[in-house]
């Protein structure tokens, strides 16, 4: 399994912040069968360098027509160039589903400082307007207020599902109840999460473009690019 190396980052939580500018409360309904054709899931784990902690591992899963794309860029090897291609295919791909499963504690102001410092890289690759940027920056303590007492907890999950145009958000405790979940439309509210993962200088590019090349058992991939659960509550 890859295994990317960073100092203290969260760059997938820029994503579920991004979807809740201006998003509101609701649910939508993950398209089954993602992750089952070749080349349609992707993984790695981020792991802390100094300490050599896993922090978190994170899936995506797409669509089937994207990954036929993605299969067809692979045939001419890996290069920068074909990487930023295959990145670009996910990036706009019909349907995608991300699932980042926490394999550690982490502090709320942890969590907060992360995303600032790694938000920046895809601002810095011109993956991310610098105007998504700030205003992540300046919403993120409201928007994640619910883990200010709370902090993230080990097991705890955040899945986004990406359909053309959309995002929702929905972060789920170890026991499956659902602390939040928003929707939220726009282009780069649905970008802004694929694109910290997948733009230059991130974290978990390599690790995901890797891991392209190594097959997982069909029953793990059902697992992890399963549909979120819906939450019936309106949350603030």
């Amino acid at each position: 399994m890859p295994i990317v190396h960073c100092h203290i980052a969260f760059i997938l939580v820029i994503g579920a912040a991004a979807a809740t500018l201006a998003s509101t409360p609701g649910g939508l309904t993950a398209q089954d069968g993602l992750g089952r054709a070749p080349h349609a899931h992707l993984h790695t784990i981020l792991e802390r360098t100094f300490l050599r902690v896993d922090v978190l591992r994170l899936d995506i899963c797409l669509d089937s027509s994207a990954a036929a794309r993605v299969d067809r860029l692979l045939e001419h090897g890996r290069s920068r160039a074909s990487d930023d291609s295959i990145a670009h295919v996910i990036v706009n791909a019909a349907q995608v589903l991300g699932r980042i499963r926490f394999l550690r504690n982490v502090g709320f102001g942890q969590f907060l400082d992360g995303v600032a410092e790694d938000q920046q890289k895809a601002v810095h690759a011109g993956w991310l307007p610098d105007s998504t940027f700030l205003a992540i920056r300046a919403g993120l303590p409201e928007w994640f207020a619910f883990l200010e007492n709370r902090d993230i907890r080990k097991d705890d999950e955040i899945v986004y599902h990406l359909p053309a145009g959309q995002v929702q958000s929905t972060y789920v405790d170890p026991r499956g109840d659902v602390l939040m979940q928003r929707t939220d439309a726009g282009y780069w509210r649905r970008a802004s999460v694929l694109v910290t993962w997948l733009a230059p200088g991130s974290n978990f590019r390599n690790g995901l473009l890797d891991s392209l090349r190594r097959a997982e058992a069909d029953e793990h991939i059902a697992h992890v690019c399963r549909a979120p659960p819906s939450n019936d509550r309106d949350r603030p």
